[in-house]
């Protein structure tokens, strides 16, 4: 018996070209719009320093659902910014997984 991860298909272990963005919030702190958008200018510079090759196309945003998020100035700079949303699936019961 093995204590060895072996290859298997799914999700790789690390990103497959680096991270690009890491911060951290001060204790205490909490995430509003203003905050928001000052780390999605933050992202938006980085990933044009580290792939440049990707400057001028769309890039896809994952988020939550989180009112500062969704707020309209957000959603203004996500515009902006020439990134694009992923829709959440709507809710569903049937979906959900049971507690």
């Amino acid at each position: 018996m093995s204590t060895e991860d072996g290859q298997r298909s799914g999700r790789p272990k690390e990103p497959a070209h680096g991270i690009i963005l890491t911060e951290y919030l001060e204790n205490g702190w909490t995430i509003n719009s203003d905050y928001y958008i000052s780390l999605l200018h933050n992202l938006k510079d980085k990933i044009v320093e580290k792939r440049p090759h990707l400057k001028k196309k769309k890039m896809l945003l994952h988020q939550n659902i989180r009112p500062c998020h969704k707020s309209v100035k957000t959603m203004a700079k996500i515009h902006e910014l020439a990134f694009e949303l992923l829709p959440h699936p709507p809710y569903s019961q049937y979906l959900a997984s049971s507690d």
